[in-house]
Order: structure tokens, then sequence, then C-alpha cells
């Protein structure tokens, strides 16, 4: 036996303003309904005869014609509006829920690990991206677990040749499962354009992140992430000692909070100063212990640190600090020596700075020289002395040779 639902009709009159701008009496259907009243159910048309009074159930009257006016549309609205929006919003909840959390992602590099110095940078053209990313997809406060699926990094930008907004796929990798936020893991892989991206003439550079596969007990939800990233044009001058001012061109810079970076090593910390910033151009001081180990390849980038701590950089742009040391005689007679690179330190760089030549140094004494980081250099008189000039550090010397 089906369960009977119980309701209640009642008929309200009410005195409205008529078309002739005369008073009127309407009367509305009441209907009380499982615990919820609605005075203006219905009304009476115009083709239905008048109801005076109470009718008894039987009556006729309730197969006559009957209508919803301006004053029953607001009453439901009033009843069925908020519930609609907290549906609404419940739903959208649900299947908008899905959240990557890009702890890192870094363009112009050949590998991705937990560590990405600057010896990995590939030049200021963007041919490939490494990401970290970590899942922060929520249901009730509780984070869903991310299964197995496919993720697909997509990259827009603007061409400043044709004025047209350009696409390029950098491809889609496969996973098991993408550690939640607060894990110390993370998803890591590098994806890779069929093409670089000619990042001197293009601006507005996008990054599209889509997800596809199992979150939680569903099993073909879909995620998706856009960032719209930093990029680097240039640095003039390319070169300089500590406290030199260098101004760096781009586009989408960020304001604060960024980092200006001069070294990938988070195990050389650094003092920068910035005296000028907007969204195309920055201007700021060579820091100590400001580094390069891929002269060519690698220098300087920006670092966008979003609201959610999520680190976004910009390409790199050639930079080469310039470090200060000395060159000592520890023999006893007068000697002239020779400094000169043999060497990048990393990759395959084939312009060598020139050699440098002190004349006449006498025993016991030192000169003063400065090399730029990146090399290794050769210092040679009767003997010789071999180093590897990596960084500016906050010391008054940064390197010595010793020859005789």
């Amino acid at each position: 036996m089906s369960a009977r639902i119980q309701y209640l009709l009642r008929i309200i009159p009410k005195t409205v303003i008529g078309e002739d701008n005369l008073p009127d009496t309407r009367f509305y259907i009441a209907k009380d309904y499982d615990g919820e009243t609605i005075a203006h159910f219905v009304t009476p048309t115009y083709l239905t005869r008048d109801v005076q009074g109470e009718p008894d159930y039987d009556d006729r009257l309730f197969i006559k014609t009957f209508k919803i006016d301006d004053e029953c549309a607001r009453q439901y609205a009033s009843k069925l509006l908020p519930r609609a929006v907290g549906y609404s919003a419940a739903l959208l909840d649900y299947f908008f829920r899905g959240r990557l959390y890009v702890t890192l992602l870094v363009p112009s590099v050949e590998q991705a690990n937990s560590n990405i110095l600057s010896q990995h940078d590939t030049g200021r053209d963007i041919d490939a991206i490494a990401v970290f990313i970590q899942n922060d997809s929520k249901l009730n406060d509780v984070i869903e677990p991310i299964g197995e699926g496919t993720l697909t990094l997509t990259v827009s930008y603007k061409d400043l040749n044709s004025g047209s907004i350009i696409y390029k796929s950098a491809g889609t990798l496969s996973f098991d499962s993408i550690p939640e936020v607060g894990s110390g893991s993370y998803f890591t892989d590098l994806f890779h354009l069929e093409e670089p991206i000619i990042t001197q003439t293009a601006e507005d550079i996008t990054y599209y992140l889509a997800f596809k596969g199992k979150l939680g007990n569903e099993e073909a939800a879909v995620i998706g992430k856009v960032i719209k990233g930093p990029l680097l044009y240039n640095v003039l001058p390319d070169e300089g000692l500590e406290s030199t001012e260098v101004t760096i061109t781009g586009n989408n810079l960020p304001l604060l909070p960024y980092d200006v970076i001069f070294t990938h090593d988070p195990t050389k910390p650094y003092i920068i100063d910035v005296i000028n910033q907007t969204e195309t151009e920055i201007t700021a001081k060579v820091p100590n212990t400001a580094g390069i180990n891929k002269p060519g390849y690698s220098g300087l980038r920006v670092r966008y640190i979003l609201d959610t701590e999520e680190m976004i950089y910009s390409n790199p742009v050639p930079f080469f600090p310039i470090a200060e040391g000395i060159v000592t005689n520890t023999g006893e007679e007068l000697i002239n020596v020779t400094v000169e690179a043999i060497g990048p330190i990393y990759g395959d760089y084939d312009q060598l700075p020139e050699a440098i030549v002190i004349e006449g140094l006498h025993p016991g004494t030192s000169g003063q020289i400065q090399l730029i980081t990146g090399f290794t250099y050769i210092a040679t008189a009767n003997t010789s002395d071999t180093k590897e000039i990596v960084y500016i550090t906050p010391d008054a010397v940064d390197f010595v040779f010793e020859v005789e």
C-alpha cells in the first residue's frame, strides 16, 4: 500500500488594484503541504465562476480553470530560488571540487628533479616545461585521492609578428596517482614541445593543465588549471659585479610577491635589492652569491610566487656575474702570470672570455683580477693553478690563484 500525502487547500481573499485602477477582490487558493504553506498557490481565471465562502470539496469549482499570476510567481520564487541556488552551488562544488596544486613550474630546462639547478637550463626559448604537482581536491574538507589518469599540458602565447594567439601542445603524461598537498611527495615530470616557443617574439604566455582520470569514486573526472606565466626578453648589462644595477625587460613580470633569481641553487642564499618594478621592467642590483654554472644557456630568471605559494618561473636570459679574486706569487722571482678560461663548467659553450695577463708580479705579492663565473680557469707562470669560478660570495675575495 502506497503512503498517502495529506494536504489542505484554503481560499484567501485579497484586495488588489485592477487594470481599471479600481480596487478589486481576488481570491487565491492557499496550499498547506508537508509543513510548507504557499499562500498564493493559484488564482481562479476570469472563466471560473466567482468563489464565495468556503466551498464543499465536491464542488465542481475545483475542476474549473486557474492561473499563476505575478503574486503567485513571486511566492514561488521566494520558496524555490533559495533552494535552487543551494542545490546548484552544491552541485557546482561537487563537479569543480578537483584542484591541482602546482608546487613548481619551470620552463626551458632539460630535466625535472627536486632541485633544478642552473646547469639544467636550455636557453631563453621554451622547449620543455618541468612541473611539480600535488592533489588539493577536497570534498567536505577532506582530500579525495587522485588515482590513475592522464595530464595534458598546452601552452598559449601571442605571436608579436602576426598578432595571432598560438596554442602548442606539450604532450600528455600518464600516472598512477598524484600525491596530496602536504605529503612532501610530488608528481614530477618534463613536458616537451615539438617546436620551441621563440620568447623574443612572444607575450602573454599561459599554461593550461588538464587532468582526466579517477578522483575519489568518480572514474572519469576532469580537472583544469590555468597559469599565466612571466616572460623575459633581456637583461642589460648582461654581466656585472655585486651591486651592479641591471634592467630586466619582459612581459607579465610579477609585482610582489616575486623573486629575481641569479642562481637556482637554494643552498646559496643571497640578498636581492630591487630598485624599480613594473609589469614590463625590473631594475635590480646583482646580489652577493650570484652565480652561473652553464654560460650561454642559463642565467637570470624571475620567479612568481602566487597567493597559494605556488612558484612559477620565467624562462632564463643569459647573465654573467663577475667574481673578484687575487693572483699571489708564492715564489721567489718576479713573474708574469696569464689567466685564461679553458672551458665552461657545464655544457659546450665555446665563447670563452679573453685571457688576462699580469706583468711583473713580485714575490710574495698579489694582483687583483675579475673573472666571469661559469668557467674553469688556469693561472700559469712557472707553475699553474686551476680553479672553477662559480659564484660571487659575500667575502671580499671570491677566489685565489697561487702560482710561482
